[in-house]
């Protein structure tokens, strides 16, 4: 390996690394869709890498609960303004209110349901596995 090749690899070698734990730090924050485009561009150049294989699967759970639980918020939050609205709630600052509450019950019961529905395939799993 000439100085050349091997001054690329090392370049690259510490840009992966760079990723690695700019990765790390986003799982650690919560922002999986970001951390699942570093991990899986990591795995392409160098699989196998670290705990990449191990991480992967833990961010699209993450991204799969957060989804699931922001679009439950939203669904709720607007369920909750409509009935307001058809039981003849016109004040502003009332439906505003209204809708927060549904957002704040759909983030509850968002986590509750996708917690239970796990909770649920992992016991299916553990069953099939017996």
């Amino acid at each position: 390996m000439n100085t050349e090749t091997r001054g690329t690899a090392t370049a690259l070698d510490g840009r992966i690394e760079e990723a690695y734990q700019k990765a790390q730090e986003y799982l650690g924050k919560g922002s999986y869709a970001r951390a699942l485009k570093l991990l899986r561009q990591i795995e392409r150049l160098r699989p196998g890498y670290q705990e990449v294989a191990t991480l992967i699967p833990q961010a699209e759970e993450g991204k799969r609960v957060q989804t699931f639980v922001q679009w439950t918020a939203v669904i709720t939050g607007m369920a909750f303004l409509v009935a307001a609205w058809f039981l003849g709630l016109r004040n502003d600052l009332a439906l505003l209110a209204v809708g927060a509450a549904g957002i704040v019950l759909g983030i509850f019961v968002g986590n509750v349901v996708y917690a239970a529905r796990r909770g649920s395939r992992q016991d299916d799993r553990q069953e099939v596995s017996k």
